[in-house]
């Protein structure tokens, strides 16, 4: 695929898993950590990529390099996603790309055709996000460059959930199936492994 010029790719890796009991990213889930199918679909664009990872870095993103991966480090992940999505904007604003898109670590079933219409549809609108089951706009979105310093500016546990509450109805990407279906607990892994076996 021809990835947009100038759209960088963020994977928010920092995360404690708490409620997974730990070390969830490293986990095996259909055949690799589970970081990896993230990281593995971000790269496959071809774009930039950025993991923001937690002070010690996971097993997953050694495994994945020397691929061209930046790791930038969020010292307090228990601050929240707020924190990592402020590290991902700053090192985006240095780069001067003209799109972030950030994307979690945990939500395996991500594809490159859903990140491509994103990028896509925040090229019109400065912001693009998917709707979640609750209705509201969320991860994976994208951000156009006057949006860094809003984002570059978060902390606590809401992430950029103010920010794309304001997202056009037309950049909102409605998603068919589970692909936004993310692991907070060890019970999510077998369903999510039968999923991606089933995808291959």
């Amino acid at each position: 695929m021809t990835w947009p010029p100038g759209t960088v790719i963020a994977v928010l890796a920092a995360g404690l898993g708490a409620r997974f009991g730990g070390g969830k990213l490293d986990h095996d889930c259909g055949g690799r950590k589970l970081g990896r199918w993230a990281l593995d679909t971000a790269l496959s664009t071809g774009a930039p990529v950025l993991v923001v990872t937690g002070p010690q870095a996971p097993a997953f993103l050694g495994e994945a390099l020397p691929r061209p991966v930046r790791r930038i480090i969020n010292p307090a992940p228990a601050d929240g996603m707020g924190g990592s999505v402020a590290q991902a904007a700053q090192a985006a604003r240095t780069m001067q790309a003209s799109h972030l898109l950030i994307m979690l670590a945990d939500m395996p079933l991500i594809g490159v055709d859903l990140l491509a219409d994103l990028a896509s549809r925040a090229r019109v609108s400065g912001l693009a996000a998917t709707r979640h089951a609750d209705g509201r706009p969320g991860a994976p979105a994208c951000f156009a460059a006057e949006r860094f310093d809003d984002l570059a500016a978060l902390g606590g546990r809401a992430g950029a959930r103010a920010l794309l509450a304001g997202v056009p109805d037309g950049a909102v990407v409605d998603v068919v199936g589970d692909a936004l279906m993310d692991v907070d607990y060890r019970t999510d892994v077998d369903r999510l492994a039968a999923l991606l076996s089933a995808s291959r």
